[in-house]
């Protein structure tokens, strides 16, 4: 698993400057279940160390489930955590904090580290993403609205009940459907 060059430029870049990382903490801050900017004033030094080290083979510890009360579980699925529980922060270790700032400042290294795919060949593997999926993800975190014209099964997916909102061009009514809906609507006008 490659650690590219612009995913290290980018940390290395973040944690030398101190104004941008700062600024980026403070906007992480309300998603955070521990007191992140508390966290930060305290750890400025090992924050920016962390970001700046690849991690990426690094093993964090998680919660140890025999610790965690049943009231913690979304909707009672085990290995689902609920979001903002009271008393969830004194359990997170300092290395799951430096972990949860560097995923939830680049989406690249969140991408690589956590999530994974299912391989036809090889099973359940990490996203090893290529260079254009890795400029998608930061064209997508820095465009708030972003258009990309793309090939067909290029390493991207949109489901069947993926939601989009189109406007009838004659009454300006705003419907909400699903990309499977959507594509049906087209099918029939260019038949007609």
């Amino acid at each position: 698993m490659a650690w590219t060059t612009q995913s290290k430029e980018k940390q290395k870049a973040l944690a030398s400057d101190e104004n941008t990382l700062t600024s980026k903490i403070k906007k992480l801050a309300p998603s955070c279940d521990f007191d992140l900017l508390d966290f930060y004033q305290n750890n400025k030094g090992l924050v920016k160390k962390y970001i700046r080290k690849n991690t990426l083979k690094l093993v964090i510890d998680d919660f140890d489930e025999d610790d965690i009360p049943d009231n913690w579980w979304y909707k009672n699925k085990e290995g689902v955590l609920k979001a903002k529980i009271k008393g969830k922060s004194e359990k997170f270790t300092t290395y799951q904090k430096l972990e949860w700032i560097k995923c939830g400042l680049d989406v690249v290294y969140f991408t690589r580290k956590h999530i994974k795919i299912i391989s036809i060949d090889d099973g359940i593997v990490p996203f090893d993403l290529y260079d254009y999926q890795e400029d998608l993800l930061y064209m997508y975190g820095e465009n708030r609205f972003s258009i990309s014209l793309q090939a067909r099964q290029s390493g991207k997916c949109v489901t069947d009940n993926t939601l989009i909102n189109i406007r009838n061009k004659t009454t300006g009514e705003l419907k909400s459907i699903t990309i499977e809906e959507f594509h049906e609507l087209r099918k029939k006008e260019n038949n007609s």
